[in-house]
């Protein structure tokens, strides 16, 4: 709470507006897609300033926007799955006691991985593509994981349960920075408006359905396996509605 309130007072204090009034935000149809923001300065102005409201219907009403929202909601559905059942998994099933700090954050460390990576293939592959496969890859592990998890009645060896997660936060690394990013390409001068709009959503949904998944526990990894895959599933189907299945098995460079 007091690292927000001087955080908050520092940029209300110290942060000036960056877009000048008199210049004023415009929403603009565009043939490229439903809808394309730009400032007043871009092109002759074809409708009045956008207010908030506005702003988030335009949001609301960009479908590539909405679905990659839903999509990246799922994916924080298993970060948060993780977060909320790992100490119940690494202390209680596996009774690592003091050392599951270190077992949880070394999980993690494949989410940092995963940024610097993305940093040097996303512009040689594009964002679609690296997060297209990825989501493949993330929704193909968890489905391994929770066959193996099953046959080893809920409780299989740390090593092989640790790898797989491991695995998985590389994968969700490449996912989420690149589906917030194509969410809020269209989006033009309510960018802001927008990413507002998705850290509100993804943080709202992953923690209802991470808790929903840690009130299955039944002292067994299952119910959290279970949860990456149908999330990530999810996540799988609506990007693949959304986009079409020939757009999301295409390469961005092709």
């Amino acid at each position: 709470v007091v690292v927000g309130v001087v955080a908050f007072a520092w940029a209300w204090m110290r942060l000036p507006e960056t877009s000048p009034r008199h210049q004023g935000i415009r929403h603009v149809p565009s043939p490229g897609a439903r809808h394309v923001v730009r400032t007043s300065g871009d092109t002759p102005p074809t409708s009045e300033p956008v207010g908030a409201v506005s702003a988030m219907r335009a949001v609301l009403t960009t479908p590539v926007s909405v679905a990659y929202i839903a999509a990246n909601g799922f994916m924080f559905a298993c970060l948060m799955s993780y977060i909320l059942s790992s100490q119940q998994v690494f202390v209680d099933i596996y009774g690592l006691g003091g050392w599951f700090p270190i077992a949880f954050g070394s999980v993690a460390t494949a989410m940092a991985a995963a940024g610097l990576t993305n940093s040097q293939i996303v512009m040689r592959f594009g964002m679609r593509t690296v997060s297209h496969r990825a989501l493949m890859a993330f929704a193909g592990v968890a489905g391994a994981i929770t066959l193996v998890t099953w046959a080893y009645g809920g409780r299989p060896p740390l090593l092989l349960l640790w790898s797989g997660l491991v695995i998985l936060f590389f994968f969700f690394g490449l996912i989420v920075s690149n589906f917030n990013a194509i969410a809020i390409e269209p989006l033009g001068a309510v960018a802001g408006t927008a990413s507002s709009m998705m850290g509100s959503y993804t943080t709202l949904a992953g923690a209802l359905f991470g808790t929903l998944v840690g009130q299955f526990f039944d002292q067994t990894a299952l119910p959290l396996s279970i949860g990456f895959m149908t999330f990530s599933f999810a996540s799988l189907l609506i990007i693949v509605t959304t986009e079409g299945v020939s757009r999301f098995a295409r390469s961005d460079v092709d």
